[in-house]
C-alpha cells in the first residue's frame, strides 16, 4: 500500500540564539515523517533570500510555517529589522489578510522573567505551542499537530435524548443513575449497590408514567405505547451493563433490583389493564436482555445468582388476574406472556404471526448482545435452566415458558444452542459447573440425565437440552 505523502512545513527563526537549537529540532521532526525546509539546508548561494521566504510563505504544498518565538525574534519582528523583518512583513499580511490561520504557529523557546511567552506583536492573540529543552509532551503536541492525529478529537454530534422528545417520562434519572455508577470505582461496592437500588426505583417510576391514549383506536394505542417504552429499556440495560462492568458478584443485586421494580409497578397497578399488560411484557423482556447481556460476557456465576435468587413479589401478575402471594417464587414471575399485545400487534401492522410476541422482541434487538437470535436462545435457555434448577420441585404455574419459541421460527432460523452444544469441551464444562452451581463434570451429567420435559400444559414442546448434546458426549475432548 502506497504510503501517504509527508507534511511539509517551513521554519522561520533568528538565527542569534537558538539557530543550533532550530537544526536539532528539523533533523528531529524529519525523522518523524515531517519534511522540513530551513534556510541552512535549502537557501544557496545565488538565491533571492527575499523571494525565498516569500515562496515558503505562499506554497500551497507548505501546510505549516512554524515561527521560532524567543526574546530576538520578537524584537525584530517588531522593529522589521534583518531577515527576521522581511519574513514578519510576509507572514503577517497573511495573517491578517488570510481567513484560514491554522498555517501559522508561534513556537515558543523563551519566556521572560514573569514566565510571559515572547511573542511578535502581530502573534499575540494567538495560541502558541511552548516548547522548552527536552519537553517531550510539547514536543508530541506539536508533531500530532503537524500530522493531523491530535490527542484530543472532537467527537461526532449524537442524538437528541429520548428524554427530551418525551418529556412526559423521567428517562433522565435512570441516565444519571448510570452516570453516577460509571463514575464509582470498582471497590466501592456500597456506593455502588446504594445507588444501583435507587436506579430501580427511578426505573420503575419511570415505567408507571407510560399511559394509553384513549383517543387513539385502542390496539394501535397499545402498540404506540410499547413502541414508546423502547428508549426506557435501552437507557436500563445499559443501566445493568453498568452494573455487570463494577460487580465481579452481580447476580444477587440485579435480582433485587428486577425484584423492586416488579413490585413497585404492579403493587401501583393491581387492576389488569392494558398499562398492567405492556408494563409486565416490558419488565420480561428486560429479563430476557439481561440474561442475553450476561450470557454474551460468559459472567455465568452471576446467571446462577440471578436465577437462584428467592423472589418475594407482593403482587403475582397474569393476562387474566392479580393475585397476592407471599410466598417466594423463582424467576418465573417474570415470565409474562400476553396473548392480548400480540393480538393487537397483528390487527395494527396486518400481519398474521402465530407468534407476534417473537416479532416484537426481535424487532427491538440491541447489538451486541441483543440480537435476534440471542433473544431466542436467552429465552430458550431460561427456559432449560428452570428444568435443570427446579425440576420436581416447582409448581404448573412457576415454570418459565419461551415467549419467542415456535417450532417454525426456531427450524426456519437454524437456532442453536451453543451454550449446550461446547460442553463436549471440559474446559467449557468447567464454565458450566459455575453456571448450575455443581461442582464436576459428572455432576452435569446427572443434571443432563434426570432432565426431562415438564411442560405437559403447553401446546408446544421445546427442546430439550439433550437435542443439542448427547450425555455421553459431555467433557470427551479437552
Amino acid at each position: 500500500m502506497e504510503e501517504s505523502k509527508a507534511p511539509k512545513i517551513f521554519i522561520s527563526y533568528s538565527w542569534k540564539k537558538y539557530k543550533d537549537e532550530v537544526e536539532m529540532l528539523a533533523r528531529r521532526l524529519m525523522s518523524d515523517g515531517i519534511e522540513v525546509v530551513l534556510d541552512i539546508w535549502d537557501l544557496k548561494e545565488g538565491h533571492d533570500k527575499y523571494i525565498f521566504m516569500e515562496s515558503m510563505v505562499a506554497d500551497p504544498s507548505i501546510s505549516k510555517v512554524l515561527i521560532i518565538c524567543d526574546q530576538s525574534y520578537a524584537e525584530k519582528a517588531n522593529s522589521r529589522s534583518g531577515g527576521v523583518g522581511d519574513e514578519t512583513a510576509i507572514i503577517s499580511s497573511e495573517v491578517y489578510e488570510k481567513t484560514l490561520q491554522e498555517k501559522f504557529i508561534p513556537v515558543v523557546f523563551e519566556t521572560d522573567e514573569n514566565d510571559k511567552a515572547y511573542m511578535p506583536i502581530y502573534l499575540k492573540s494567538r495560541i502558541f505551542i511552548l516548547l522548552p529543552q527536552e519537553n517531550e509532551e510539547a514536543y508530541e503536541k506539536l508533531l500530532r499537530n503537524l500530522h493531523g492525529e491530535p490527542l484530543s478529537v472532537k467527537p461526532p454530534v449524537g442524538k437528541k435524548p429520548d428524554y427530551i422528545s418525551n418529556p412526559s417520562i423521567n428517562m433522565s434519572a435512570v441516565a444519571n443513575i448510570t452516570k453516577q455508577i460509571n463514575s464509582c470505582s470498582a471497590n466501592n461496592t456500597n456506593k455502588i449497590t446504594f445507588t444501583a437500588k435507587n436506579g430501580a426505583t427511578q426505573i420503575a417510576e419511570a415505567l408507571l408514567q407510560f399511559k394509553i391514549q384513549e383517543e387513539k383506536n385502542y390496539s394501535k394505542a397499545v402498540i404506540d405505547t410499547l413502541d414508546d417504552t423502547l428508549p426506557l429499556r435501552n437507557y436500563t440495560l445499559e443501566f445493568f451493563l453498568s452494573i455487570i462492568e463494577k460487580v465481579d458478584h452481580s447476580g444477587d443485586l440485579i435480582a433485587d433490583i428486577f425484584e423492586t421494580i416488579y413490585n413497585i409497578v404492579n403493587e401501583n397497578l393491581r387492576v389488569i389493564s392494558f398499562e398492567n399488560r405492556i408494563q409486565n411484557f416490558w419488565i420480561s423482556e428486560v429479563f430476557i436482555a439481561v440474561n442475553a447481556m450476561l450470557l454474551y460476557y460468559n459472567k455465568y456465576e452471576q446467571i446462577n445468582e440471578l436465577l437462584t435468587y428467592s423472589y418475594s413479589p407482593t403482587v403475582l401478575v397474569s393476562e387474566n388476574s392479580t393475585h397476592t402471594e407471599n410466598e417466594p417464587t423463582n424467576y418465573s414471575v417474570f415470565n409474562y406472556y400476553s396473548k392480548m399485545i400480540g393480538h393487537c400487534y397483528n390487527e395494527v401492522k396486518g400481519e398474521k404471526s402465530n407468534n407476534p410476541t417473537s416479532v416484537i422482541l426481535r424487532n427491538r434487538q440491541q447489538k451486541p448482545y441483543l440480537t435476534d437470535r440471542a433473544i431466542i436462545e436467552t429465552d430458550l435457555f431460561l427456559y432449560h435452566m428452570m428444568i435443570l434448577l427446579y425440576n420436581g420441585t416447582i409448581r404448573s404455574y412457576s415454570r418459565w415458558y419461551p415467549m419467542t419459541f415456535s417450532e417454525r421460527t426456531f427450524v426456519h432460523y437454524k437456532y442453536n444452542m451453543i451454550i449446550w452444544q461446547k460442553l463436549k469441551s471440559k474446559n467449557h464444562c468447567k464454565k458450566v459447573c459455575k453456571l448450575l452451581g455443581v461442582d464436576r463434570i459428572e455432576d452435569i451429567k446427572l443434571l443432563m440425565t434426570s432432565h426431562k420435559e415438564t411442560d405437559n400444559n403447553s401446546h408446544y414442546t421445546p427442546p430439550a437440552i439433550t437435542s443439542f448434546i448427547k450425555i455421553e458426549d459431555i467433557g470427551t475432548i479437552p
